[in-house]
């Protein structure tokens, strides 16, 4: 088991339980995404220099690792040691004078009955307020899934087309891309979506370039070769440019020009988010 031997409390709990549910299914979801909170706390510990971890110490922490695994963005890891180290320092402090709420609601359960389940309970969902405190982790969006009108607004937002290939996208084999992806925080929503071809939907680093050259790429997107051109308004200047916002719903349907600070009335975005759609 790959655990440095300065953390051999922690081997120690996971050996006991591992004994006691021999009869596991090592394929379960359960299973497989414990020893994913393993395999992440192996590496945020490696080459640690604190003390060695307390047994209830390591069940807290496999508990909360897989919580923040599971419902944040990774921006916490590396911040993981440092606010663990701070917990640490809050809780002897609270021993040596025996009072506070880290006293209160972690040294002395960590004394006392500290197998009880109602202590065990009340002691990590302390650990867990406070862990999640001094670590301010990004929250995940609960909805990875864009609904189907969500779906059609981005899709016909940018003409139907790939973000990738620029090819014409049929609906049935339309993906919609978190530009920021959702692992990292991204939110499912229409500014954070992009149009793909199932077979063009970026991963990993492409997913990466492609977030860095998105402004770019929404550019082509929305640029027609063949621009609708609207019927001139009365007392319209000719040849003047008219702004669309590219947040619109659907690309034209925001009329309205932006004012000195590139803002219209209906959106409120910054110039960058304008461009020259067509001239009237």
């Amino acid at each position: 088991f790959p655990f440095p031997y300065r953390h051999y409390s922690i081997y120690s709990v996971i050996k006991q339980v591992y004994y006691k549910n021999l009869d596991f299914d090592v394929e379960a979801q359960r299973v497989k995404e414990f020893k994913k909170a393993l395999d992440k706390l192996v590496d945020l510990f490696l080459g640690y220099k604190g003390s060695q971890i307390k047994q209830h110490e390591a069940m807290h922490l496999v508990l909360f690792v897989h919580e923040l695994m599971n419902g944040y963005a990774p921006d916490w890891e590396k911040r993981f040691i440092d606010a663990f180290d701070k917990f640490r320092y809050n809780v002897a402090s609270a021993k040596k004078l025996k009072s506070g709420v880290f006293w209160d609601n972690f040294g002395m359960l960590s004394s006392t009955h500290a197998d009880a389940a109602h202590t065990v309970q009340q002691r990590h969902e302390f650990f867990s307020k406070r862990m999640l405190v001094f670590l301010d982790p990004t929250k995940k969006d609960p909805d990875r899934i864009y609904p189907d009108y969500e779906r059609d607004i981005v899709y016909l937002k940018y003409n139907k087309k790939c973000a990738v290939c620029f090819g014409q996208i049929d609906w049935d084999d339309l993906e919609i891309h978190h530009v920021k992806e959702h692992h990292l925080g991204g939110e499912t929503s229409i500014g954070n979506g992009a149009p793909v071809h199932r077979k063009c939907h970026p991963k990993g680093k492409d997913a990466d370039t492609f977030a860095k050259k998105w402004q770019d790429i929404k550019l082509k997107l929305v640029n027609d070769e063949n621009p609708v051109k609207p019927k001139a308004r009365r007392g319209a200047r000719k040849n003047s440019i008219r702004r669309i916002c590219l947040n619109c719903d659907y690309h034209g349907t925001c009329v309205d020009e932006v004012n000195v600070d590139g803002i219209c009335a209906d959106y409120k975005h910054t110039k960058e988010e304008w461009i020259p759609n067509y001239i009237y």
